[in-house]
């Protein structure tokens, strides 16, 4: 294969060519109403509402958590536990950290049988 340009390709167009098939689209462009500057008896175009206050941004929690954790639960718990994050404004990785410690302290006080699916 050559890299020559080929005669028809689109690239084989003088500047002046493109000059002028650029002046062409602008012309229709303009007869149109698609004009690049907005003219002087264009109406003002509306300037967009005032954004919302943002969030302030609390920057990234930096705790030393590594590892992941994937659970299947029911919705319902999901959002208990999501529920919680949101009120507290905990991730879910502390809010995670607290609930075992909360069910440790639980299991330690009582003597449970151990196995599953077992009612505290």
């Amino acid at each position: 294969m050559s890299n020559e340009i080929k005669r028809n390709s689109p690239y084989n167009v003088s500047f002046k060519e493109r000059r002028a098939a650029l002046a062409a689209v602008q012309d229709v462009n303009e007869e149109h109403g698609y004009a690049d500057a907005p003219s002087a008896g264009a109406p003002p175009v509306p300037s967009a509402p005032p954004l919302a206050a943002a969030v302030p941004y609390r920057g990234p929690f930096r705790t030393g958590r590594t590892a992941q954790l994937n659970l299947k639960a029911s919705p319902d718990t999901v959002r208990r536990f999501s529920a919680i994050c949101a009120k507290y404004h905990w991730p879910s990785g502390l809010t995670m950290e607290h609930a075992v410690t909360a069910l440790e302290e639980k299991l330690a006080r009582l003597d449970l049988p151990k196995g599953r699916d077992r009612e505290i």
